[in-house]
C-alpha cells in the first residue's frame, strides 16, 4: 500500500491552477486526518484532474497508485465508510477499463519504451533480477519498470517471465514499507519541532499506526527492511517518553502556578520575616520582671481557657508548619524534575526557618525561667535579709517559681530550677499535720499553692 503523501507517477501537477499548493495543502491534511473521506475524495479529485494530459502508459500508472492509496485508506477509515472507498475505487475501474480499451496506443507507447523492452529481453534470458533496493528512490524505479515489463506483457501476448509477478510483490511490499518509513519519519519530525504542543499526543497516536501497519508486513520484507522496524519502534518508544516527560512537566508547572496564586504571598512573608529582630524585640518583654501584685508583665492567660495573642514565634511556627505541609503537599504530586526543583528549595527554605525560629523560642523561654529564678532568690533574700522568714520565702517560690514550666528547660537550665527551688524549699517547715496545706510557710502549702498556680507554656512565647 501506497502512502497519501506520494503523488502518482505520471501526473503534472505544476503550477497551472495551483494544483501544487493545493496538493501540498491535501497532504498536510491527510497527515493529520488519514482517515477523513472528505479530504481522501479530495485528494482524488484533484490526483484525476491532473491525469488530464497524461499519456495512455501515465494515466494507468495513475490509477494504480490511486487504487492502492483507496485500499490504504480502509485501515483508517471507519467502518461504515469502507463502501464510500469501494465506490470510488469502481469508478476509478472504469476509467481504467476506458483507457485499456485504446490498446493499440498503449501498445504504441510500449513500443517507444525501450527500456522496458530491452529489460523485458535480459530478462527473458538471463532470468529476473530479484534484488530488492534498500535505496526507496532506487526500489521505486525498479517496481515502476517491472509493471511496465508486466503491462508488455499483457498488452502484446507476451510470455510471462519466471519469478517476475513474485518481484513485482515484494517491491509492492517494499515500496509501500518505504513510503510508511517516509510517513512515520515526517510525524516524527513534526513532534520534535513542537515535543510540547496538544497535538503531540494525536500525532504520536498516528505514527503508533503507521508502525504497526509496518510490523504486520514485517514477514513480506527484506532483512533490511524488517530490521529498521525494529529501530523505528525505539525510536517511536524513546519520542513516547520524551512527550509524556513534557506532558508531566507542563502538569508540574501548573500545579506549582495555582499554588502559588493561593500562596505565594505568604510564602514570601514567611519568607521575608526577620526570625532575630521579632526575637530581640519579644526577649525584652519576656524577660520582665513581674509586678506588684505577681502578674507578669506578659499578657499571659490567666486561666487555660482565655486565649492569649503575644506569641509571636508560637504563631511563625504555626504558619511555618501549615506551609510546609501544603508545600509537601505540592511536592508529592511532582512527577519531574522540573517540578521538584521548583518546589524542593522552598521546603528546604520554610524548613530551615522552622527549626530555628523553635530554636530561638526555646531559647527565649529559658531566660524566661532563668530570670525569674534570679529574682526568685533575690526576692526571698531581700525580704527576709537573714532567709529566717519562711512566710516570705513561700510566697517567692510561688510567685516565681510556679509560672515556669519545666518541661520546656534545658539540662543547664533544669539544673539552675531545681538548685534554688531545693535550697529554699529546705528553709520551709516540714510537714506535721494536714493542717500544714493550709498554713503559709509550711512545705505542703508550697506544694498545693505551686501546682494550683498555671505554668507559662512555651506556647505563650
Amino acid at each position: 500500500m501506497r502512502d497519501s503523501s506520494q503523488t502518482p507517477a505520471g501526473l503534472n501537477l505544476g503550477f497551472q491552477d495551483n494544483r501544487r499548493e493545493k496538493l501540498f495543502d491535501i497532504r498536510n491534511k491527510l497527515s493529520r486526518h488519514p482517515g477523513d473521506l472528505k479530504i481522501i475524495e479530495e485528494y482524488v479529485d484533484l490526483l484525476l484532474k491532473a491525469t488530464g494530459d497524461a499519456g495512455v502508459t501515465g494515466k494507468l500508472e495513475a490509477y494504480d497508485r490511486i487504487e492502492a492509496f483507496l485500499f490504504e485508506r480502509t485501515e483508517e477509515v471507519g467502518p461504515d465508510e469502507v463502501d464510500d472507498l469501494l465506490e470510488i475505487a469502481s469508478d476509478i475501474d472504469e476509467r481504467r477499463e476506458e483507457v485499456l480499451g485504446q490498446s493499440e496506443s498503449v501498445e504504441e507507447e510500449s513500443r517507444h519504451d525501450q527500456k522496458v523492452i530491452d529489460t523485458h529481453e535480459e530478462w527473458k534470458e538471463n532470468r529476473v533480477d530479484n534484488t530488492i533496493p534498500l535505496d526507496p528512490k532506487e526500489a521505486e524505479r525498479k517496481f515502476s519498470l517491472c509493471k511496465k515489463v508486466r503491462s508488455l506483457i499483457r498488452d502484446q501476448n507476451r510470455e510471462m517471465i519466471e519469478g517476475l509477478p513474485e518481484l513485482i510483490d515484494q517491491l509492492q511490499s517494499a515500496t509501500g514499507a518505504d513510503e510508511l518509513f517516509q510517513r512515520f519519519d515526517r510525524i516524527i519530525e513534526s513532534v520534535t519541532a513542537d515535543i510540547g504542543s496538544p497535538e503531540a499526543t494525536y500525532l504520536l497516536q498516528s505514527a503508533e499506526q503507521t508502525v504497526s501497519q509496518l510490523v504486520t508486513r514485517r514477514d513480506d520484507l527484506d532483512e533490511s527492511r524488517s530490521s529498521k522496524i525494529e529501530s523505528k519502534l525505539r525510536e517511536l518508544e524513546d519520542l513516547s517518553s520524551r512527550v509524556s516527560k513534557k506532558r508531566q512537566e507542563a502538569k508540574d508547572q501548573r500545579r506549582w502556578r495555582e499554588f502559588l496564586d493561593k500562596c505565594g504571598e505568604e510564602l514570601e512573608e514567611l519568607e521575608a520575616w526577620d526570625i532575630y529582630g521579632d526575637w530581640y524585640r519579644f526577649r525584652d518583654v519576656s524577660l520582665a520582671v513581674p509586678d506588684e501584685d505577681g502578674g507578669t508583665t506578659l499578657s499571659i492567660a490567666k486561666t487555660k481557657k482565655e486565649p492569649r495573642n503575644n506569641s509571636p514565634f508560637t504563631t511563625k511556627i504555626k504558619q511555618l508548619e501549615e506551609m510546609l505541609q501544603s508545600l509537601s503537599q505540592v511536592a508529592e504530586g511532582m512527577r519531574t524534575e522540573v517540578g521538584l526543583e521548583q518546589v524542593e528549595p522552598k521546603i528546604e527554605a520554610i524548613d530551615v526557618k522552622l527549626e530555628h525560629t523553635r530554636e530561638r523560642r526555646g531559647q527565649t523561654y529559658n531566660e524566661f525561667a532563668m530570670a525569674r529564678i534570679r529574682k526568685c532568690l533575690s526576692e526571698a533574700e531581700d525580704a527576709t535579709g537573714t532567709w529566717s522568714d519562711k512566710e516570705e520565702i513561700a510566697r517567692q517560690l510561688v510567685k516565681y517559681l510556679a509560672e515556669v514550666d519545666q518541661r520546656y528547660l534545658t539540662s543547664e537550665v533544669g539544673r539552675c530550677y531545681s538548685e534554688a527551688f531545693e535550697y529554699l524549699y529546705g528553709k520551709l517547715k516540714r510537714a506535721k499535720s494536714k493542717d500544714d496545706f493550709e498554713e503559709e510557710g509550711r512545705k505542703l502549702n508550697v506544694l498545693k499553692r505551686m501546682q494550683e498556680k498555671e505554668a507559662i507554656g512555651i506556647d505563650a512565647f
